[in-house]
């Protein structure tokens, strides 16, 4: 067995102690299920003393070995032990608690979150209900089961992740780009505000924490809050972080999803020291990740993932082929691997030495559950019991195990593994380095730009960004800020300080058009602000986007962003206002998720045009087809009162005809278009401007610019 260095047998006693405060408590005769402590057995060898047996610090001590659930009489608790960990009565009469989660076993303590729900009546709605969610997060002396130290954290404003020595609570709001961060002692180890930066990640010691910025990695250090750019070998765009591991000698090494020269997106393994990638993952009947600071591949069968390769460390790595694919897979703090499934009621558990390959012990538990009370219900109810949480080792050889019944139900197992030689469910194979190797790339007939440090040249244009940031409320990308990938398309930098200068220009000429405090709406609960990208040329990879576009709108990590192909220089105004139409469109839908009734859809869209079907629904096919006299631009109409459509390009989507007459509106290019006496373009103009009403804060709108053709 591996020692952990964790706390002693005795801490089992007691945890087992902490786990019958509220059961009811039995002598040996009555219960059928206590036998002797290893101490107790271990000492009938030893001459008995003459001194008096002291009390038993807690009188509800229940002596077991092996494993054992402990029943509790009472219905109303539920068997949520660990919430009476310091008190009979953690939750308030108004509180129902949730889940309790131990989040760490040190020598000196136990830290248990135990999330409370309370239950007020809606005051929107008679007779419902309201929730919300607290949580008390415990620090407990191990020896005296004394409470060290108890911090109260608000559910509505952070939640609760568990990063092995630290856990960290992220703020829900900044979308965990901020957060504290305390060891298991409740003492604090850090805080950070990352706003601005995406896919927040804390390693497991809680000293650095990695993220993203423009789709590059950045490395931010708790104690001295200093951040510095990770530089890849490789060029690259950073799309998330799944994982961090963390090394013997405190290394990270990253996992993240990542797109490659081939304009496809691969799970890639970078060494967080010097941006060195190891690792690319296969696509095709694999995939990579990292849980508890272990690296491991899954590989896919007829079934699903069959096989999983689990590395120890460099030199000891081992392929569990599962013989059964309902076996899940947990990796335990120590790397030890655990895989579970459940028959029915059974609960089949399985510990696997990961540094060594074999089986050690193995378990089939019996969960009390109710039956299937709904008679409507013809199938077989899947996972009556599971287990939940990554189990705890309490010491080298015992393992706290947390499973949850269809009840909601929750018991704690104390499991004292002692080294089983049966077969277990997974066949184990030595695993062999290069037989599963790094893929390798090859690069598209199409440059990937990437995000880089702004030209000194330009550096003045970018204080000139800035200010138009402050005074509108969007912010401005130029230059090499701009080399990107998104939404289908590869964006080049736009250079060349007169060319970013006037491109300044025409964009600053059109958010004027706007009305005061209108883009700083597009921050909400579902965005996180508009992002313009002055860039160059816009190369279309994907299938059904345009080879070469003038501008595209996308979406980024909760932010709306808008690329403007600038080589089209005449165009660069009339392309933000499309593109900006697009976004204005995704700020209505979402409004509707909570209407009853949605303002918006392309049902209700169809009914301002002269028949149904007009749309193509690709972008390889404009609208033609014998609808030529419905197109303003190709001048075929007989009356501009049959006029539908500002051009054929309007007639492929939905949203590209509301984009098209809306920068038919609000730009320079089409002024000599007479709306006026074109009935059925303001029709549409004056439903999508009644939708902006309905969704937009529109204090202090008078004659707004793309409402001057409605009619009165």
């Amino acid at each position: 067995m591996k020692k952990l260095n964790r706390v002693k047998y005795l801490v089992v006693i007691l945890m087992i102690s902490l786990l019958s405060v509220t059961a009811c408590s039995k002598d040996n005769e009555e219960t059928g299920k206590a036998t002797k402590s290893p101490k107790e057995t271990s000492s009938s060898s030893v001459q008995p003393t003459l001194e008096p047996t002291p009390e038993p610090k807690n009188p509800n001590v229940l002596n077991l070995s092996g494993y054992e659930y402990y029943d509790n009489e009472d219905e109303k608790q539920q068997d949520f032990y660990l919430a009476a960990l310091y008190s009979n009565k953690v939750a308030d009469k108004d509180e129902n608690i949730d889940f309790t989660t131990i989040l760490g076993v040190t020598d000196d303590s136990i830290t248990v979150d135990c999330a409370l729900r309370s239950e007020t009546s809606s005051e929107e709605f008679e007779g419902e209900l309201e929730y919300s969610i607290s949580h008390k997060i415990v620090s407990l002396d191990r020896d005296t089961l004394k409470l060290n130290k108890e911090i109260t954290v608000d559910g509505n404003k952070y939640f609760v992740e568990d990063k092995k020595e630290v856990f960290v609570l992220s703020s829900i709001a900044d979308k965990s780009a901020s957060g504290i961060i305390y060891d298991n002692d409740l003492n604090m180890v850090g805080e950070y505000n990352l706003e601005g930066y995406d896919g927040v990640f804390v390693n497991s010691s809680g000293k650095q924490i990695y993220c993203v910025k423009n789709k590059a990695l950045i490395k931010y250090d708790v104690a001295s809050g200093e951040t510095s750019d990770i530089k890849l070998n490789k060029t690259g765009l950073i799309d998330y972080i799944g994982g961090v591991l963390t090394t013997a000698d405190n290394s990270d090494y990253l996992i993240v999803n990542m797109l490659h020269e081939d304009f496809q997106y691969h799970q890639t393994i970078i060494n967080a020291q010097n941006g060195e990638i190891k690792y690319i993952c296969s696509d095709e009947n694999s995939f990579s990740s990292i849980d508890n600071d272990v690296f491991y591949i899954g590989q896919y069968g007829e079934m699903g993932v069959d096989s999983w390769i689990i590395a120890y460390d460099e030199k000891n790595q081992w392929k569990y082929l599962c013989k059964d694919t309902d076996f899940n897979k947990i990796i335990l703090d120590n790397g030890d691997v655990m895989f579970t499934t459940t028959k029915d009621d059974v609960v089949i558990m399985e510990v696997y030495d990961n540094e060594q390959g074999r089986l050690i012990d193995k378990q089939e538990i019996k969960i009390p559950c109710s039956e299937i009370k709904d008679t409507g219900y013809d199938g077989e109810m899947l996972y009556r019991a599971n287990v939940v949480d990554i189990p705890k080792y309490l010491d080298e050889d015992t393992l706290l195990v947390t499973i949850n019944n269809i009840d909601s139900e929750t018991r704690y197992f104390i499991w004292n593994l002692d080294d089983n030689k049966e077969q277990g469910n997974a066949k184990v194979e030595k695993y062999k380095t290069g037989t599963c190797p790094s893929k390798v790339i090859t690069a598209s007939d199409i440059t990937l730009y990437t995000p880089g440090e702004l030209s000194e040249e330009l550096k003045p244009l970018k204080e000139r960004a800035d200010k138009m940031e402050e005074e509108y409320g969007v912010e401005v990308y130029i230059g090499e800020e701009c080399g990107n990938y998104s939404g289908g398309y590869s964006s080049a930098p736009y250079l060349g300080y007169e060319n970013v200068e006037d491109a300044l220009d025409k964009l600053e000429y059109a958010l004027a058009k706007y009305p005061k405090g209108f883009f700083a709406q597009f921050n909400d609960s579902y965005t996180k602000g508009l992002h313009v990208y002055l860039a160059g040329e816009l190369r279309g990879v994907e299938d059904d986007v345009l080879d070469l576009a003038g501008g595209f709108k996308a979406s980024e990590n909760y932010k709306i962003v808008l690329y403007i192909n600038c080589d089209f220089v005449d165009m660069i105004e009339s392309t933000f206002h499309h593109e900006l139409c697009h976004a204005i469109d995704e700020k209505i839908c979402n409004a509707d998720i909570e209407r009853d009734n949605p303002l918006l859809s392309d049902e209700i869209w169809d009914k301002f045009n002269p028949k149904e079907g007009m749309y193509t629904f690709t972008y390889d096919e404009y609208g033609f087809d014998g609808n030529h006299k419905y197109v303003y631009d190709l001048e075929m109409y007989d009356s501009l009162s049959d006029v539908y459509f500002i051009d054929s390009y309007a007639m492929t989507y939905p949203t590209e005809d509301r984009a098209r007459l809306f920068e038919a509106i609000m730009g320079e290019a089409y002024t000599y278009m007479e709306f006026e006496k074109t009935p059925n373009l303001q029709e549409k103009i004056e439903y999508f401007s009644e939708c902006m009403r309905q969704t937009f804060d529109t204090t202090g709108w008078e004659d707004v610019h793309w409402e001057r053709f409605n009619r009165k």
